[in-house]
């Protein structure tokens, strides 16, 4: 045999059932992420194989190679997921055809139904979860592979791993890829930000790809010149934010960090501690935390408790700033005024707050009604580029949530795309994917800036174009 020559089972062809298929493979076809991967089921079984990276790594096609060469070794039932049942067939269906084609393996192929048959029986299914409801017919399932896993729901995600049970999947896998996204996705808190024994991950760049021409590297690294974030994501692999054109802030990942880095912008004692609240509680209670430190709105801290209360997060504050000397200041959503009707009389979500934080001798600003969201948006897009406003590294959400909101269609209001997520309890929460942290920004501006904020409305029309207020004398 030639070095080179991979040996797929070398095992004879048992019975008219077939179960092995045996075949000599040139190993010059791969990358070496597929050895990587090929070779893990020889150390400890992991249930979940996550293989994550920038583009044009070669994740999926190796991917595809080594779920055909399991098929090939033994009788599997493979299911390949996406989210949208109408890009299975240019992206995971066109995948396996190219690789048992250039291998040439005979396969049967149903278009309608889309799934592959293999000589010794196994079957690769091709399912979107436009319908979650047909997945639940699935059954005896031994593989499942889902590609851009981040484009599901954490609650799709634990649809599919219930359908991967019985001794039919013992040893068993779900493999996951995708390019990152969102330091917040529900993908990195289960998989990355969670220590587990069951979990492989995989990291790979277009480095990793040999078979890549030289021009689409190029392309890559060019994009560290004209937009970083594309570069974290496309080109480095590492979790980030890819800008859509849409978003609602202008918000410089770059000029943040170098700013932030100071230390004379670091959380002080000393002065006034603002802290802007959201009027939710789902996902969790969104508060941002803000000093004025040389004429700049600092922010320094933020709260996001999952699952808690006002009075459990006003305690989770009262820890942090036990040594809070320069005095606070409390401001939020307008709409948290109006009086709970389950409270004692005149009683509302900021009176709580004002009680619950009583140590401090907080003072409550918040207006009478929100301004149009339309003009908080472009003044504080003002004030970002003119250098007053800064976020810490500490207020990870803050900074997530700013990159991501986007404008609706009319482009008068936040996108209010909703999203869900499983609890501990097991109830599914469906609430607002993002806006809770940028609202609470923009209430803090409107009450610290709210002389200059007037002196801007007065000179801008609300319902101009997106792009810049109104031009004038004094801006």
């Amino acid at each position: 045999m030639d070095k080179n020559e991979l040996f797929i089972n070398k095992k004879e062809t048992m019975s008219t059932e077939k179960p092995y298929l045996s075949y000599e493979i040139d190993k010059r076809n791969f990358n070496p992420l597929f050895f990587q991967m090929w070779n893990d089921d020889a150390g400890e079984h992991k249930r979940f194989i996550v293989s994550y990276g920038g583009a044009g790594s070669g994740k999926s096609f190796s991917i595809t190679q080594r779920e055909v060469l399991k098929c090939l070794a033994k009788k599997e039932k493979l299911l390949v997921i996406r989210k949208v049942q109408a890009t299975l067939n240019d992206s995971c269906v066109d995948l396996f055809k190219t690789v048992l084609d250039d291998w040439e393996i005979p396969y049967n192929i149903n278009i309608t139904d889309k799934k592959i048959t293999l000589d010794n029986g196994s079957v690769i299914m091709f399912k979107g979860l436009d319908n979650p409801e047909k997945i639940k017919s699935i059954s005896n399932v031994s593989r499942i592979w889902i590609e851009e896993v981040t484009e599901l729901d954490q609650v799709d995600f634990d649809q599919l791993n219930t359908r991967l049970r019985g001794s039919h999947a013992k040893g068993g896998t779900i493999t996951m890829s995708f390019n990152p996204v969102s330091e917040l996705h529900w993908v990195k808190k289960v998989f990355f930000d969670t220590e587990r024994d069951d979990v492989r991950i995989y990291h790979s760049t277009y480095k990793d790809n040999k078979f890549l021409d030289e021009e689409y590297g190029k392309q890559l690294e060019f994009y560290k010149v004209v937009d970083f974030n594309h570069y974290r994501v496309y080109a480095l692999g590492e979790f980030g934010i890819v800008q859509s054109g849409n978003e609602c802030y202008r918000f410089d990942v770059v000029k943040n960090e170098k700013e932030t880095a100071k230390a004379e912008y670091q959380y002080n004692p000393k002065e006034v501690l603002y802290l802007s609240f959201d009027n939710n509680v789902v996902p969790f209670c969104a508060v941002v935390c803000s000093q004025m430190i040389d004429g700049k709105l600092i922010v320094v801290d933020e709260f996001a408790l999952d699952g808690k209360n006002i009075e459990e997060v006003c305690l989770a504050i009262k820890r942090k700033y036990i040594e809070l000397q320069g005095g606070m200041i409390i401001t939020g959503d307008a709409t948290a005024r109006r009086r709970e009707s389950t409270l004692e009389r005149g009683a509302n979500f900021f009176t709580l707050i004002v009680d619950y934080l009583k140590d401090f001798h907080p003072t409550l600003k918040v207006p009478k009604s929100n301004q149009n969201i339309y003009l908080r948006i472009l003044f504080v897009n003002k004030l970002f580029a003119e250098g007053k406003i800064f976020i810490n590294k500490t207020a990870k959400t803050t900074m997530v949530d700013l990159q991501s909101v986007t404008w609706d269609k009319n482009q008068k209001e936040k996108d209010k795309s909703y999203t869900t997520r499983k609890l501990g309890n097991g109830e599914v929460m469906r609430f607002q994917k993002f806006g809770h942290h940028s609202d609470c920004l923009d209430y803090m501006v409107h009450t610290v800036f709210e002389k200059e904020f007037y002196q801007f409305k007065s000179r801008t029309k609300a319902h101009t174009m997106i792009s810049q207020p109104k031009e004038s004398s004094r801006w």
